[in-house]
């Protein structure tokens, strides 16, 4: 769940390695997530850690940090989930831009700091690094198309 760029660069480094500012605001969260990996990205002056980990049931998160001025803020936690879990608003409105009835490979679901906003990105296998479709859906379940890179 890499997000590269140009600009970007992501290093490997040891949970010891990590502030434990940033370690901190990753786990003041309810349910066990345990830390796999952490990779720091520069990016643009800024200083970004990718902290990978999985909960007791299984599943997969990766939750991106920003170092700040003011602390660590959390941007977004993010997880692949199979189609048949994308709400069906969300299906429906990449169903509609599709035309094309391009392959959906891969569909990553970016929960947003604010708790109530998801971000679905959708990946056809021509573009593997960056999503075909995004589309927000907010708590009241109204989903907006956003641009995405071409």
């Amino acid at each position: 769940m890499i997000k590269q760029s140009s600009t970007a660069s992501a290093t490997k480094v040891d949970l010891s390695d990590v502030p434990e500012s940033v370690i901190g605001v990753v786990m003041d969260r309810p349910g066990g997530f345990k830390i796999k990996y952490v990779l720091r990205k520069n990016h643009e002056g800024q200083v970004y850690y990718d902290v990978g980990g999985a909960y007791p049931d299984g599943l997969q998160v990766e939750v991106d940090v920003l170092l700040t001025e003011s602390g660590p803020k959390i941007l977004q936690e993010q997880t692949d989930i199979d189609w048949v879990h994308v709400p069906s608003v969300v299906s429906e409105a990449v169903k509609k831009e599709n035309a094309g009835n391009i392959e959906i490979v891969r569909v990553v679901a970016n929960i947003q700091p604010d708790g109530y906003t998801i971000i679905f990105e959708f990946f056809a296998d021509e573009r593997p690094l960056h999503p075909r479709f995004k589309v927000s859906l907010s708590d009241t379940n109204e989903v907006v198309m956003l641009p995405s890179q071409l």
